[in-house]
C-alpha cells in the first residue's frame, strides 16, 4: 500500500483529514473488485463510517445494478464543489457591486463611508460596511 507514511502521521497526528484523490482511487479499486466496506476502511487506516459516508455521497446508482457505483474523478469533482460553496463570499464577488464601488472610489473620490451610505440609501438595504470596503481595499493591494 503507497499509502502507509500517511496513515501513520495522519494515526500520530490524531486529527481528521479529508480523503486523498489517492485515496479515492484506492476506494474506487477495491470498491470495483467487491470489497467490503470494513476491508477497505482496514486498508487505508480509515473509520468504516468514513468509507461508507464517502461512498454514499459520491457514489451514484444504475438502474438494475444493486452496487452503487463509484469513481475517484467524479467524487474529487463532488467534493471540490461541495467545498467551494461552503467557503466565504467576500465583498467582491459579486461583479456588478465591485463595479460601482471601484466607479464611486476612481471617479467620484467617495470615501468609503460614503460608498456604504449611499447603497444603503440606494438599495433600501446595508450590502456592505465602510470597514467591509476598507478591508478589500487592503486586501487587493
Amino acid at each position: 500500500m503507497a499509502l502507509t507514511t500517511t496513515i501513520i502521521e495522519r494515526i500520530s497526528m490524531g486529527h481528521y483529514s479529508h480523503l486523498s484523490i489517492e485515496e479515492r482511487e484506492d476506494i474506487m479499486v477495491w470498491w470495483k473488485n467487491h470489497e467490503s466496506i470494513s476491508q477497505i476502511a482496514r486498508k487505508l487506516g480509515r473509520n468504516k463510517s468514513s468509507i461508507s459516508r464517502e461512498i454514499k455521497r459520491n457514489g451514484w446508482t444504475i438502474i438494475g445494478v444493486a452496487h452503487l457505483c463509484y469513481r475517484a474523478s467524479t467524487a474529487q469533482r463532488k467534493t471540490d464543489v461541495r467545498r467551494q460553496a461552503c467557503k466565504k463570499r467576500t465583498l467582491l464577488d459579486d461583479p456588478s457591486l465591485r463595479a460601482r464601488i471601484v466607479f464611486l472610489i476612481c471617479s467620484r473620490h467617495f470615501s468609503p463611508e460614503q460608498i456604504a451610505g449611499r447603497l444603503h440609501l440606494e438599495l433600501s438595504y446595508a450590502p456592505v460596511s465602510c470597514s467591509t470596503i476598507y478591508r478589500a481595499i487592503h486586501s487587493e493591494n
